[in-house]
């Protein structure tokens, strides 16, 4: 009927067919409870769009008609606590993160962090992060906290991060950046299962397929031409993709089509200077 449609509109984003289709229904032909629940999904999807336009001031309209229907959704007032914070709004982020808190203690703290952060508090933020990680750690904090850490104390970081990645083995955010470290220290060998291990679970994801390529050529394996080649397919847009895979190419002996990548890389970022030597190298035959 009209409300699925209006929701599929709105889980789809076509917004304005959603709003037509919500303003043909009324409480008398349809089940107010699905009523209510077309609303809700419009003003989602509403506020979403907003966010996305940085359009705070509609977007905290859409969250405030969606909070009259359902005033206790940690969804929506985790929504609202984020878009005050990026309004830099502070205090009204800082009454919500406690409201949230006495409902979900650790959401609540990662909210805390976050208000820190945007306060430029690192030191408040850590502690914050830290108490909602130990509460329950999920991917986003234990990103955030480890970012954090690597600023202020890079041997604490590492700590967090060992500690992370063995307590949870399959943390895709974890192993990208212990393997990054590594990637970093020059070990590519301890490196590669790490990034074989994230492929493996986010094939599309551009940077673990580039390092992995570029961590392959380091220690001669076969695979490096095809990987980058998956990478440069996913993101031919971006320098540092072509880059590499030129760079590849052009070691592997595929000189031509090697210049012809490079070409792109440097057409995308002409300033790059690690670009530029590779393109002239390819070029001389070097």
């Amino acid at each position: 009927g009209g409300a699925v449609l209006a929701a599929y509109y709105a889980a789809t984003g076509k917004l304005e067919q959603a709003e037509q289709a919500l303003a043909q229904l009324t409480e008398q032909n349809v089940d107010p409870a699905l009523l209510e629940r077309t609303r809700l999904s419009l003003h989602y999807a509403n506020a979403n769009a907003s966010i996305g336009r940085e359009d705070y001031a509609a977007a905290k309209q859409h969250l405030f008609a969606a909070l009259r229907l359902k005033p206790k959704s940690l969804r929506l007032l985790t929504m609202l606590a984020e878009v005050e914070i990026a309004s830099a709004n502070y205090a009204e982020a800082e009454k919500l993160a406690a409201q949230i808190g006495g409902l979900d203690a650790a959401l609540g703290q990662q909210l805390a962090g976050s208000l820190h952060e945007a306060r430029d508090e690192p030191d408040k933020a850590i502690e914050a992060y830290r108490q909602a990680w130990n509460n329950r750690p999920n991917e986003l904090l234990g990103a955030r906290l480890y970012a954090l850490l690597e600023q202020r104390d890079p041997a604490t970081a590492a700590r967090f991060l060992q500690t992370w990645v063995r307590a949870n083995p399959n943390s895709v955010a974890g192993l990208a950046l212990r393997s990054r470290d590594l990637l970093v220290a020059g070990n590519f060998k301890a490196a590669i299962p790490l990034m074989e291990q994230v492929r493996e679970r986010a094939p599309r994801n551009v940077t673990n397929l580039n390092n992995l390529a570029w961590a392959y050529q380091q220690v001669g394996n076969a695979q490096a031409a095809p990987v980058a080649a998956e990478a440069y397919k996913l993101a031919p847009d971006t320098a540092a993709i072509a880059d590499t895979y030129g760079w590849i190419l052009y070691q592997a002996g595929e000189r031509a089509k090697a210049i012809e990548v490079l070409e792109r890389a440097s057409q995308l970022d002409g300033d790059n200077a690690e670009i530029a030597e590779h393109l002239a190298q390819a070029k001389a035959g070097a």
